[in-house]
């Protein structure tokens, strides 16, 4: 058992033992949801803001999937297809689609 204490203090506490995120959580979903109702049946409006909240972060994660993900992808590719074209002379098929 001396081991451990040795190991926590040179790297930290182990994952599952911390009550950072835990708490964090908290703060974010608990707390945050119960200011926002007007403390009237406050469990069905916690909720619907959860859901809501839940709502926004899956959409900005789409938004910015969008904005640097795969769709960047696909269109550097399309670019790439228009110029071999133009280089090959394949003007009826300038976009690459087939």
């Amino acid at each position: 058992m001396q081991h451990y204490t040795a190991l926590i203090k040179l790297f930290g506490s182990a994952d599952g033992f911390n009550t950072e995120s835990p708490e964090r959580l908290h703060i974010d979903y608990a707390k945050n949801a119960y200011r926002a109702s007007n403390k009237n049946d406050y469990t069905i409006q916690m909720m619907n803001w959860l859901s809501r909240q839940e709502s926004v972060d899956r959409f900005t994660r789409y938004l910015e999937w969008v904005e640097h993900g795969e769709m960047q992808v696909l269109s550097s590719d399309m670019e790439r297809r228009v110029q071999l074209a133009s280089v090959t002379g394949d003007a009826e098929n300038e976009t690459g689609v087939v």
